[in-house]
Parts: C-alpha cells; sequence; structure tokens
C-alpha cells in the first residue's frame, strides 16, 4: 500500500478511485498527508486536493476526528477558504 515518493496529479485520481479497496484504506489518507507535509507532491498546488481526498476516505471509514483534522489541512491549503477548488473541504468539514 506505500504510495510512490513523488505523487502527480494522476496517483491522487487513481488513490481516489482505488484507496477504498485495499486492505488499509485509512493507511492510504495518512499517506497521503504525509506526502503532503514532506513536500512530495509533484505540484504543491495538489496539496489542498490531496488533503481533501484523505479527509473523503477518513470519513467514509467513520474516522471522524482525522476526517476534520484533513479537511482542516485541506482548507489552509489552499490561497482562501473562499478558493472555488475549496468546496469539497468545506462541505467535509461543515458535515
Amino acid at each position: 500500500m506505500p504510495t510512490r515518493d513523488v505523487l502527480t496529479k494522476a496517483d491522487l485520481a487513481e488513490l481516489r478511485r482505488t484507496a477504498l479497496g485495499t486492505a488499509d484504506p485509512l493507511g492510504v489518507a495518512a499517506d497521503i498527508a504525509d506526502a503532503v507535509e514532506q513536500g512530495r507532491l509533484a505540484d504543491p498546488d495538489d496539496a489542498g486536493e490531496a488533503l481533501t481526498l484523505a479527509a473523503e476516505v477518513a470519513r467514509i471509514r467513520a474516522r471522524t476526528e482525522a476526517a476534520l483534522r484533513y479537511a482542516d489541512q485541506a482548507l489552509a491549503a489552499y490561497p482562501s477558504v473562499d478558493d472555488p477548488r475549496a468546496g469539497v473541504a468545506r462541505a467535509l468539514r461543515a458535515g
């Protein structure tokens, strides 16, 4: 289940499709968050999207605390909470 050293937008799309089918989806979410924290995204502008993905996985797996933490980190990764790309993270946070 380890993710690549550097995550691209294509890697994030693949993880979105497959994360819940892995043996440890919460581990995938943590790996994604670690990649953001360690600067291992091919495009740093993808940080909000990556953390939103981690929040979605945690929410689906009923890990509310982790989902909130990742959603907060996703919102902080966008230039503004009003950024249109932050909509899903705002919705996750509100939920």
